[in-house]
């Protein structure tokens, strides 16, 4: 006789303790941990779901003085892995062919190999093959391990570890090698019919490093006209050569026509605005632009996409541009530094407004300190041109991500 499904209680249900972990493998059954002590069990529940309402439990599994936390049940369906509060792993073997599941804790030297697993597990996962567990512990460790053996062969520990504590972690099923491998917070490829774990092979940001490589050809364009005079100054060692190389706009063609002409932005010639933010007054500008463009604008592509990137540049030169023409008395002007500035200060505020901590690069730090400091010297960049710069990054930071949306829904 077949057994009869556990009867529907609604849409929510409380199973008498806190919850912490939770997995739903394909099917109906679901898996809760949780307990705390003090009168609460420690255990494991699973119970079923069906046309969007919940069982009460089917089954359980005691851990006796020792509170369950985390766990990822694996792609089998046989097992899977239990994060215990007081430090380390534990794992449960799986028989789904009777209903309810029934588990069993292991024993003898598998039992010993996964208790040797140490440290607050915070997140865990399993690889889309099942070939590997990851963990990540509340110190910024993380670790992957060979399954079921327990072999650790890949660890981001010490200096290398992230700055904050992992919570949660996964497998993208997405993003597989040639040879069908997985790959996320770390990837798989074969090596001599064995996987192995690399770290994540990402998708480099191009796009900041086309603006990097962009700006030192603009540099090179405009000082091209001076270049022997540059390399006798260099020869003869003439430091008043040097500091202009160092801190000067050059007075060229190139240079001149990329500068924002207040008279042409008045006219309707638009687009010195942007071009403007390729134009550094010196070879030390140039630096502390490329790397940010290479630091703050490869972060910003990593995590929001390459048109937010060049969404908040364009903020930026547009921020810069409004407060050198209604504060400044200069004619032409220049903002490659307040778009380095800019991206970090729009760095800072994604990270305000997501919640996240925001972890200043020293780098990021000595740009917002030097770049008042330029406009200061360049009457051509000037102080207020720092700071426009600085409020379109802070609006870019704000904005961005639902400009970036509204030009989708609007193409």
């Amino acid at each position: 006789m077949a057994p009869t499904a556990p009867p529907l209680v609604g849409a929510t249900f409380k199973y008498g303790m806190p919850i912490y972990g939770l997995a739903w493998p394909a099917g109906d059954v679901f898996y809760v941990c949780g307990g705390g002590g003090m009168g609460i069990k420690n255990r494991l529940v699973y119970a079923e779901s069906r046309s969007g309402k919940l069982t009460d439990q089917v089954g359980d599994h005691h851990f006796q003085d020792d509170c369950p936390m985390r766990l990822a049940v694996h792609p089998s369906g046989s097992s899977m892995a239990v994060a215990m509060g007081q430090g380390g792993l534990r794992r449960l073997d799986l028989d789904t062919r009777s209903k309810p599941p029934k588990t069993a804790s292991v024993s003898g030297s598998l039992a010993e190999r996964v208790a040797e697993v140490q440290g607050e597990v915070k997140g865990l996962a399993f690889s889309p093959s099942g070939t590997h567990l990851a963990a990540g512990l509340a110190d910024g460790t993380l670790r992957v391990y060979q399954w079921a053996d327990m072999q650790l062969v890949f660890e981001l520990s010490g200096d290398k570890k992230l700055a904050d504590g992992v919570r949660d972690l996964e497998f993208s099923p997405a993003a597989r090698t040639s040879s069908g491998a997985e790959a996320s917070t770390s990837s798989t490829s074969s090596t001599s019919g064995a996987e192995a774990v690399q770290p994540a092979q990402r998708l480099r940001p191009w796009v900041a490093h086309a603006l990097s490589v962009l700006t030192v050809c603009v540099f090179v364009v405009q000082w091209w006209p001076l270049r022997g005079v540059l390399w006798e100054g260099l020869l003869g060692f003439r430091l008043d050569r040097l500091a202009a190389l160092a801190l000067a706009v050059p007075p060229t063609p190139a240079a001149e026509s990329w500068q924002m002409d207040v008279v042409g932005v008045a006219t309707g010639q638009l687009w010195s605005v942007w071009s403007s933010g390729f134009v550094h007054s010196g070879l030390l500008p140039l630096v502390i632009a490329i790397k940010a463009f290479s630091e703050a604008g490869s972060v910003l592509e990593d995590c929001f996409g390459a048109i937010v990137l060049l969404v908040t540049g364009a903020m930026c030169c547009a921020g810069a541009a409004a407060a050198q023409l209604l504060l400044q008395n200069t004619p032409t002007t220049i903002s490659g530094t307040a778009v380095a500035a800019g991206m970090y200060v729009a760095l800072a505020v994604h990270a305000v407004r997501l919640k996240t901590r925001h972890v200043s690069s020293p780098h990021g730090r000595l740009t917002l300190v030097a770049a008042p400091l330029l406009g200061l010297y360049q009457p051509l960049l000037g102080v207020w041109g720092v700071l426009g710069g600085c409020v379109g990054g802070a609006l870019a930071g704000l904005t961005a991500v639902w400009v970036v949306y509204l030009m989708r829904v609007a193409l």
